[in-house]
Protein backbone atom coordinates (compact mmCIF):
# COMPACT_ATOMS: atom_id res chain seq x y z
CA UNK A 1 0.00 0.00 0.00
CA UNK A 2 1.37 3.39 -0.99
CA UNK A 3 1.39 6.13 1.64
CA UNK A 4 0.36 9.67 0.67
CA UNK A 5 3.42 11.19 2.41
CA UNK A 6 6.91 9.94 1.70
CA UNK A 7 8.43 9.85 5.19
CA UNK A 8 11.19 7.33 5.67
CA UNK A 9 11.43 5.15 8.74
CA UNK A 10 15.04 6.28 8.96
CA UNK A 11 13.92 9.90 9.37
CA UNK A 12 11.65 8.92 12.27
CA UNK A 13 14.54 6.97 13.82
CA UNK A 14 16.85 10.02 13.50
CA UNK A 15 14.23 12.24 15.16
CA UNK A 16 13.96 9.78 18.04
CA UNK A 17 17.77 9.75 18.38
CA UNK A 18 17.79 13.57 18.69
CA UNK A 19 15.11 13.48 21.38
CA UNK A 20 17.04 10.81 23.26
CA UNK A 21 20.32 12.76 22.98
CA UNK A 22 18.55 15.80 24.45
CA UNK A 23 17.17 13.64 27.27
CA UNK A 24 13.65 14.50 26.13
CA UNK A 25 11.10 15.27 28.82
CA UNK A 26 7.64 13.79 29.02
CA UNK A 27 5.09 15.52 26.84
CA UNK A 28 1.65 16.75 27.80
CA UNK A 29 0.49 13.13 27.78
CA UNK A 30 2.94 12.44 30.63
CA UNK A 31 4.70 9.60 28.80
CA UNK A 32 8.39 9.60 29.66
CA UNK A 33 11.16 8.69 27.28
CA UNK A 34 11.70 5.49 29.28
CA UNK A 35 8.04 4.50 28.87
CA UNK A 36 8.21 5.25 25.14
CA UNK A 37 11.35 3.11 24.87
CA UNK A 38 9.66 0.18 26.62
CA UNK A 39 7.78 -0.43 23.35
CA UNK A 40 10.19 1.43 21.10
CA UNK A 41 9.76 -0.62 17.94
CA UNK A 42 5.95 -0.50 18.13
CA UNK A 43 5.86 3.19 19.06
CA UNK A 44 8.20 4.22 16.25
CA UNK A 45 6.26 2.13 13.74
CA UNK A 46 2.94 3.65 14.84
CA UNK A 47 4.41 7.14 14.62
CA UNK A 48 5.85 6.50 11.14
CA UNK A 49 2.59 4.93 9.95
CA UNK A 50 0.49 7.87 11.15
CA UNK A 51 2.92 10.46 9.79
CA UNK A 52 3.16 8.86 6.35
CA UNK A 53 -0.58 8.26 6.07
CA UNK A 54 -1.49 11.79 7.13
CA UNK A 55 -3.43 10.67 10.19
CA UNK A 56 -1.01 12.00 12.81
CA UNK A 57 -2.23 15.05 14.69
CA UNK A 58 0.34 16.02 17.29
CA UNK A 59 -0.87 17.00 20.75
CA UNK A 60 0.03 20.44 22.08
CA UNK A 61 3.52 20.77 23.48
CA UNK A 62 4.36 21.84 26.99
CA UNK A 63 4.98 25.53 27.49
CA UNK A 64 8.54 26.64 26.92
CA UNK A 65 10.46 29.43 28.63
CA UNK A 66 12.36 31.59 26.20
CA UNK A 67 14.17 34.92 26.47
CA UNK A 68 13.59 37.49 23.73
CA UNK A 69 14.89 40.96 22.99
CA UNK A 70 14.21 43.31 20.11
CA UNK A 71 17.79 44.63 20.29
CA UNK A 72 19.91 42.71 17.72
CA UNK A 73 23.04 43.31 19.80
CA UNK A 74 21.65 41.08 22.57
CA UNK A 75 20.29 38.33 20.31
CA UNK A 76 22.38 35.18 20.21
CA UNK A 77 23.92 35.94 23.59
CA UNK A 78 23.01 34.23 26.86
CA UNK A 79 21.39 35.44 30.04
CA UNK A 80 24.20 35.34 32.62
CA UNK A 81 24.59 32.01 34.46
CA UNK A 82 21.31 30.62 33.15
CA UNK A 83 22.22 29.04 29.84
CA UNK A 84 19.12 30.71 28.36
CA UNK A 85 19.86 32.15 24.93
CA UNK A 86 18.37 35.50 23.91
CA UNK A 87 16.38 35.28 20.67
CA UNK A 88 14.78 37.66 18.22
CA UNK A 89 11.00 37.78 18.66
CA UNK A 90 10.58 37.65 14.88
CA UNK A 91 12.44 34.34 14.73
CA UNK A 92 10.84 32.49 17.64
CA UNK A 93 7.31 33.79 18.22
CA UNK A 94 5.83 31.85 15.26
CA UNK A 95 7.35 28.60 16.57
CA UNK A 96 6.11 28.75 20.17
CA UNK A 97 3.03 27.04 21.50
CA UNK A 98 0.35 29.31 22.89
CA UNK A 99 0.82 29.61 26.64
CA UNK A 100 4.62 29.42 26.54
CA UNK A 101 6.47 31.71 28.90
CA UNK A 102 8.44 34.54 27.32
CA UNK A 103 11.03 36.49 29.27
CA UNK A 104 11.19 40.01 27.84
CA UNK A 105 14.63 41.54 28.38
CA UNK A 106 13.42 45.14 28.53
CA UNK A 107 9.99 45.99 29.88
CA UNK A 108 9.93 49.10 27.67
CA UNK A 109 9.28 46.76 24.74
CA UNK A 110 6.63 44.61 26.43
CA UNK A 111 3.63 46.14 24.67
CA UNK A 112 5.36 45.97 21.28
CA UNK A 113 6.17 42.29 21.82
CA UNK A 114 2.61 41.58 22.98
CA UNK A 115 1.33 43.23 19.80
CA UNK A 116 3.75 41.18 17.67
CA UNK A 117 2.70 37.94 19.34
CA UNK A 118 -1.04 38.48 19.52
CA UNK A 119 -0.84 38.41 23.33
CA UNK A 120 -0.87 34.56 23.28
CA UNK A 121 1.86 33.90 25.83
CA UNK A 122 2.77 34.30 29.49
CA UNK A 123 5.07 37.31 29.72
CA UNK A 124 7.76 38.05 32.28
CA UNK A 125 9.86 41.19 32.16
CA UNK A 126 13.46 41.25 33.23
CA UNK A 127 14.27 44.78 34.32
CA UNK A 128 17.87 45.92 34.05
CA UNK A 129 18.17 45.69 37.84
CA UNK A 130 17.24 42.01 37.83
CA UNK A 131 20.29 41.21 35.71
CA UNK A 132 22.30 41.75 38.89
CA UNK A 133 20.75 38.56 40.27
CA UNK A 134 22.70 35.39 39.92
CA UNK A 135 21.38 33.24 37.10
CA UNK A 136 20.46 30.54 39.61
CA UNK A 137 18.22 32.96 41.52
CA UNK A 138 16.61 34.13 38.31
CA UNK A 139 15.81 30.63 37.08
CA UNK A 140 14.72 29.20 40.44
CA UNK A 141 12.85 32.16 41.87
CA UNK A 142 11.25 34.01 38.95
CA UNK A 143 10.16 36.70 41.36
CA UNK A 144 13.06 38.82 42.64
CA UNK A 145 12.87 42.16 40.81
CA UNK A 146 11.01 40.63 37.91
CA UNK A 147 7.89 42.48 36.97
CA UNK A 148 4.82 40.58 35.94
CA UNK A 149 2.52 42.59 33.65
Amino acid sequence: MTKPYQISKHLVWEAYQRVKANKGAAGVDGESLQAFEAKLKDNLYKLWNRLSSGSYFPPPVKGVSIVIDINPAKQGKYLPATGLQVYSPVDVLPTLASGSTIWVMNSNYLQEIKNMSGNNFNYRCIDNESLNLSGKQLVESQQLRITMP
